[in-house]
């Protein structure tokens, strides 16, 4: 008996310890609610964040805003546009650098940034991710045809800075370059780097600029940036950059370095932290002017979040949408439902992603769309739409739906029982357990058959 209770003991550990391990997993949401309102997802292993809500979720459809549009010393401040160009809605974040009527030597008039300014600057070991989606649009001054540009010339488009002023040391940026005739493209080319303080060698450290096509920034297209650092300790090579691009319907890892030093100097004395984020930075006098615009800029200083995708492969998924968090906690998390430009049938996936960037299964739901008004130009776009009839309703090919009854003849769950819970995606953590301890069962059974038979034997 005493050994068969050590067996028991051993597959009782086996069992929990299997699913402690697991990943995040999402095993239900509520149904029936509408973009920009709250939904609840349940499941287990989602870990916990130190505060439940973003640092930034920023999608200008109202015309108040926390990021800084006044500072900006260029020619043209950046504003809220609406009826231009929207990656989702209306309305997004207009950057003019420089003035195609104006050639200036000044570089601070060919300044077109807006800034972001965190609650808190980031000390050694804090994380970070940002994600935003960006479109150019390069204007008269650009290498191509029927452009006036004849020399080459660089767009900062975004920067990750510290200390006080918008290109201080250290510095995280992206540089992208036109050269017509030496690159033979009409598209531009983006060099990756990152540049340390003064008080170590202010060298700059390139990623990606081997001008590959994968990695070029398209005109009037919008393309999702998705950035992820961890800060290092002053002087100790223990830091992270990785960076991820999506368009035209693939999504590419731009950078990925670790065990690297992004501050220098040591305890007493070390650099700034990461404290601002510049979108719309600078172009130089070559390039005269261009525009670029943004939307659903997200700024976080934890990388556990949510998405939503277009395919049950996180990595590889190119259409996706940050999903801004209300609450989170150990077994549930309310997102605020961000559409984006999905359309009206799409089969999409939700995925939770933890602290350390990992993300968790996929869970597969649809989006219904009641008022389908979005863009026809989904790669480009021009004016956005306005998602005033949108539900988040579960895939019924893949999910066990518990009561037909909340279920209507075009397949939208009614909004007569919002609470309802449906279950699905993955096998929940009980039915796991069930069949673990069936099989250890099983196993025992068949040791404790095969120890009688063997003492039969020895018996006779």
């Amino acid at each position: 008996m005493k050994n068969y209770a050590k067996w028991i003991g051993l597959c009782l550990l086996f069992l929990l310890s299997s699913l402690r391990s697991e990943a995040q997993t999402i095993t239900s949401v509520n149904t029936s609610l509408r973009h920009g309102e709250l939904l609840t997802l349940t499941g287990n292993q989602f870990g916990n964040r130190s505060t439940p809500t973003p640092w930034l979720y920023e999608d200008f459809e109202d015309q108040s805003t926390v990021i800084d549009l006044e500072s900006n010393p260029g020619l043209h401040p950046p504003i809220i546009a609406t009826q231009e160009r929207a990656h989702g809605g209306f309305s997004a974040l207009k950057c003019q650098l420089g003035d195609p009527e104006i050639e200036t030597e000044d570089s601070a008039e060919r300044k077109g940034h807006a800034i972001y300014r965190f609650p808190e600057t980031l000390e050694a070991g804090n994380k970070l991710f940002i994600s935003f989606w960006e479109r150019f649009d390069w204007g008269v001054w650009y290498c191509d045809d029927g452009g006036q540009a004849d020399v080459s010339y660089q767009i900062k488009n975004w920067r990750l800075s510290s200390g006080s002023q918008p290109t201080t040391p250290p510095y995280i940026t992206q540089n992208n370059q036109s050269d017509c005739v030496a690159y033979g493209t009409d598209d531009f080319w983006p060099r990756n780097y990152f540049t340390r303080h003064n008080s170590i060698d202010a060298d700059t450290y390139w990623y990606a600029r081997d001008f590959e096509p994968e990695f070029a920034q398209l005109n009037d297209t919008w393309m999702l940036f998705e950035l992820q650092v961890q800060q290092s300790d002053a002087g100790v090579a223990n830091g992270s950059i990785e960076l991820w691009l999506s368009r035209q319907g693939e999504r590419r890892k731009v950078t990925e370095d670790f065990n690297i030093l992004t501050h220098g100097g040591n305890t007493e004395e070390p650099d700034p932290g990461f404290n601002k984020l510049v979108i719309g930075d600078w172009i130089d006098r070559g390039g005269r002017s261009t525009t670029l615009y943004f939307d659903d800029v997200y700024v976080d200083r934890s990388w556990a979040r949510v998405i939503l995708a277009d395919s049950n492969d996180f990595e590889t998924a190119s259409r996706r949408e940050i999903q801004p968090t209300e609450s989170w906690s150990e077994n549930t998390i309310q997102i605020r439902v961000n559409a984006g430009r999905f359309e009206s049938g799409d089969n999409l996936f939700l995925f939770v992603v933890d602290e350390n960037g990992s993300s968790g299964p996929a869970y597969p739901v649809t989006l219904s769309l009641a008022n389908d008004n979005l863009p026809s130009d989904q790669a480009g776009g021009g004016v956005g739409s306005e998602f005033d009839d949108q539900d988040i309703v579960l895939d019924e090919d893949a999910q066990n739906i518990s009561n037909d009854e909340d279920v209507d003849s075009a397949g939208v769950f009614s909004n007569e029982e919002p609470g309802a819970q449906v279950s699905g995606g993955c096998q929940s953590s009980s039915s796991r357990f069930s069949i673990l301890w069936s099989l250890c069962l099983f196993w025992m059974s068949a040791r404790f058959l095969n120890k009688r038979q063997t003492l039969q034997k020895d018996a006779r």
